[in-house]
């Protein structure tokens, strides 16, 4: 290389690096202001938001441990006197229970999952209430045969089943009941007693698993109380079903 072509090449390195320093960069080093490219945009997002899913779960999954830890709720009740208690001798003698023709009454409470339940008093359909203790053998029996018909046939759309967890507590087994009711994938309402079981109080329980027939107009049609069998259980919702008509 001739002595004037040394020349040139040394004032174009050092034009060079004056205008690397102008810019803020050193030689070899890559401008930090250039512009992310958008696949690490797209990557940062994709992490950012599994880990957001990761630290705030879906609502969904915090619903569960709610149902299964609900054992009691606050119930209020209005002034419509409390049916008679029940007696397995009415069962035989349908007219002589004095409670047929009674208005119900209007009970109201939480579900397990905290959303208001009522029972009693006027509604758009005739209701089956079913009373039920975690505790009675009886409704163990009963519930799991009450929801294989539920599943089969589909929630009735012109008469509604309400069931009431009473007389529930901790020293008696399966303990809360709300969490008996998950596992046997119940599907119908259920209101929460209180603890000293002021709705079952109010409707005349006597025996579990108990049932109160309520026509639209808040009145008792019919009471029984044992296990049902899937005959009778469906004797029960067509007779509420005739009243509608």
């Amino acid at each position: 290389m001739s002595k004037g072509q040394r020349i040139k090449a040394q004032r174009a390195a050092g034009q060079a690096a004056a205008s690397s320093r102008s810019r803020g960069t050193r030689p070899g080093h890559v401008d930090s202001r250039r512009p992310i490219p958008w696949f690490a945009i797209t990557v940062g997002v994709i992490v950012v938001a599994a880990l957001a899913a990761l630290l705030w779960p879906a609502d969904n999954k915090h619903a569960a441990p709610a149902f299964k830890h609900a054992a009691y709720s606050h119930v209020s009740l209005d002034s419509t006197p409390a049916l008679a208690r029940f007696s397995t001798s009415y069962m035989e003698q349908a007219a002589a229970d004095p409670a047929v023709g009674a208005p119900t009454p209007r009970a109201t409470g939480q579900s397990p999952a905290g959303a208001r339940v009522g029972i009693g008093g006027p509604a758009a359909q005739p209701t089956m209430l079913i009373f039920l203790a975690h505790w009675c053998p009886h409704c163990q029996r009963e519930v799991p045969r009450l929801q294989a018909w539920l599943d089969s046939h589909g929630m009735p759309n012109d008469v509604a089943i309400t069931a009431i967890a009473t007389a529930s507590t901790s020293s008696r087994p399966n303990f809360p009941p709300a969490a008996w009711l998950d596992r046997e994938n119940w599907t119908a309402p259920v209101l929460l007693d209180d603890e000293v079981g002021s709705a079952g109080i109010a409707y005349g329980v006597d025996t579990y698993p108990y049932f109160v027939l309520v026509g639209a107009d808040g009145r008792v049609i019919r009471r029984g109380s044992g296990e049902l069998t899937t005959a009778a259980w469906e004797s029960y919702i067509n007779q509420l079903r005739a009243t509608a008509r």
